[in-house]
């Protein structure tokens, strides 16, 4: 077998290769089952048709070649062969693809359009090719739609909706209370963004936020919604002289890695001095993993003006227990699922058990999350935990009802939300 007519005898599965030169990677039309990434070597990147081979490119260090048949879930575009010895990187499909699947819908939309349109410009110049040898009309083609378009257009749609809401003011918050699970004294509220949209109605937060965190806009709504959260806890306490209730505010790790946000906290608590003390702010616990640094200088910054960090969702995450003792932890949220999982066995009641003794020796606040019985409340009670919030309490309520249902349970009434 000749050097140029040799064929890449090798594993997939491997993390690097070596091929000698004049190896045959992948052949046009091959089904592809990885990419490539030179670190050392030349590729070149022919085309096939009919008697003869064209080169189109040439791939070096640094470089990869053979994506797009995993981007697009087609057969190669083109042949590979090295014409030096070369050693690759390989990237398999299943990496790849697990990569794509979790970008951006409309990132992915943008792939496919490229993948489709390059795909598209490669075999028209094949068609024209063809049709200039033997004179007969070049037909015109466009490439077919990416699989993602449907979603990254509602993404889109939904990106534009919410920069006219934030601007048209149709955001609102409601509040959810956090109570004293042996006394069942009322602590706090967790504020918690709604979105009045025109067309589809009141929308809870899963529905909005996730975009808004990866399109950026969840700034917008932080710098709207931490004034809004004082100012509503003021008027709902003032009506139900409840001045020590406190209200959290969920933040993101954008807001966190912007070195204004201490300051903007700051000047929001300077303009409303009955609210010193009283506001707190809620961080997913993954979170503490994206630029530890400067989110933890960001935290001790709120922390040094009064305001408490709580860990929301604990347990859910990556664990960051390796941040614990370094972060001004004022509480650890448990995450409403391990609750829910009392009633079906022994495994949510341990994990319970074992956040709320690692809370005790780091001496951290408890409140778990998503209480909806009695029992479950009487029995995290028995476990140690503080503080609750759920529907056993109450449903998160907009600002005129949280502070009716304050005056009732303040009267002595169980009030219904």
């Amino acid at each position: 077998m000749s050097g140029a007519d040799r064929e890449a005898q090798f594993v997939p599965s491997k993390d690097s290769i070596f091929v000698p030169a004049g190896t045959v990677l992948f052949r046009q039309g091959d089904a592809g089952d990885c990419a490539y990434v030179v670190e050392e070597g030349r590729i070149a990147i022919s085309l096939q048709d009919a008697a003869q081979s064209r080169r189109v490119a040439m791939r070096g260090r640094g470089e990869i070649f053979g994506e797009m048949a995993i981007v697009d879930g087609s057969t190669r575009s083109a042949t590979a062969t090295a014409i030096e010895d070369s050693r690759l990187l390989v990237v398999t499909a299943d990496r790849l693809s697990h990569r794509l699947a979790a970008a951006d819908p409309v990132l992915r939309m943008v792939v496919d359009v490229l993948s489709g349109r390059l795909r598209a410009t490669m075999a028209q110049l094949a068609r024209t090719e063809r049709a200039a040898a033997s004179d007969a009309p070049v037909p015109a083609t466009g490439p077919e739609p990416g699989t993602g378009e449907h979603s990254a257009m509602a993404d889109i749609r939904l990106e534009q909706d919410l920069v006219k809401g934030i601007a048209r003011g149709e955001l609102c918050l409601h509040f959810q209370p956090i109570v004293e699970l042996a006394e069942r004294r009322v602590l706090g509220f967790e504020s918690l963004a709604r979105w009045n949209h025109p067309e589809r109605g009141l929308l809870p937060p899963a529905d909005f936020i996730p975009r808004a965190e990866t399109s950026g806009l969840i700034t917008a709504i932080t710098r709207w919604a931490l004034p809004r959260a004082l100012d509503d806890l003021l008027r709902l306490t003032e009506a139900a002289s409840a001045a020590q209730v406190y209200v959290t505010v969920n933040v993101s790790v954008a807001d966190l890695q912007d070195p204004d946000f201490p300051g903007f906290i700051a000047s929001c608590l300077a303009s409303r001095p009955d609210a010193e003390g009283r506001l707190k702010i809620e961080v997913t616990e993954s979170l503490m993993l994206a630029q530890p640094d400067r989110v933890r200088d960001s935290l001790h910054r709120c922390r040094e003006m009064g305001v408490d960090v709580a860990i929301d969702d604990f347990g859910t995450g990556y664990s960051s227990l390796g941040h614990l003792h370094r972060l001004p932890i004022g509480a650890l949220k448990i995450d409403r699922n391990f609750i829910a999982a009392f009633d079906h066995g022994e495994n949510g009641r341990k994990i319970v058990q074992t956040i709320l003794r690692l809370a005790e020796d780091l001496v951290i606040p408890t409140i778990a999350e998503g209480v909806e019985t009695e029992e479950q409340a009487a029995l995290l009670a028995e476990m140690g935990c503080g503080q609750g919030q759920g529907y056993l309490f109450a449903r998160p309520m907009p600002p005129e009802a949280a502070g009716r249902w304050l005056r009732d349970r303040s009267s002595g009434r169980r009030a219904v939300a």
